[in-house]
């Protein structure tokens, strides 16, 4: 049995009369939150390695140019990769810092509360541990999922693009 190969052309109706974000960010034009998500969930449903094409359809007539709607929709990914950039360096930087102050615990702990009460000494050992967890956290777990997002936004910045206007039909 053989696998039937999926398509790499993605269509999205364009139901809306206005696609842009009501707010811009720096003096540029965006999209729309809810045709964002849209693109996302959509492209998140082909494999990885495969270029994709979208192809956006009027089902209603719009205000979309489409010099002007590719220019939005790279500058609404430029605006996501830029935030995920940012996120991933506050993260980094917050898992340093998170396991410097493990490490100062772990310190103190053999240089001072060693011969202190035991209850003083467990409650500093726990303190090491527990930041020590929450650097390991912010340097795996929480910095992968940044790094497969700001990927995801790159891929979206490649995309090839057509559109099919109402009165094309």
């Amino acid at each position: 049995m053989t696998r039937k190969k999926q398509s790499n052309t993605i269509t999205i109706d364009i139901n809306e009369e206005n696609v842009y974000a009501e707010y811009g960010y720096e003096d540029k034009l965006l999209l729309e939150d809810s045709l964002v998500d849209s693109i996302e969930y959509m492209a998140s449903t082909r494999p990885i390695k495969q270029k994709l094409t979208f192809c956006f359809k009027e089902t209603i007539k719009t205000n979309m140019d489409e010099a002007e709607f590719i220019e939005a929709y790279n500058n609404t990914f430029k605006t996501k990769i830029q935030a995920k950039k940012h996120e991933i360096g506050r993260c980094v930087i917050t898992g340093v810092v998170l396991w410097l102050i493990s490490l100062a615990f772990i310190l103190f702990e053999q240089l001072v509360v060693v011969g202190a009460h035991p209850v003083v000494y467990e409650i500093v050992e726990i303190m090491s541990w527990v930041f020590n967890w929450v650097a390991v956290e912010a340097l795996t777990i929480e910095l992968i999922q940044l790094v497969l997002d700001w990927r995801k936004y790159n891929r979206l910045l490649s995309v090839d693009f057509q559109f099919v206007r109402l009165n094309e039909k």
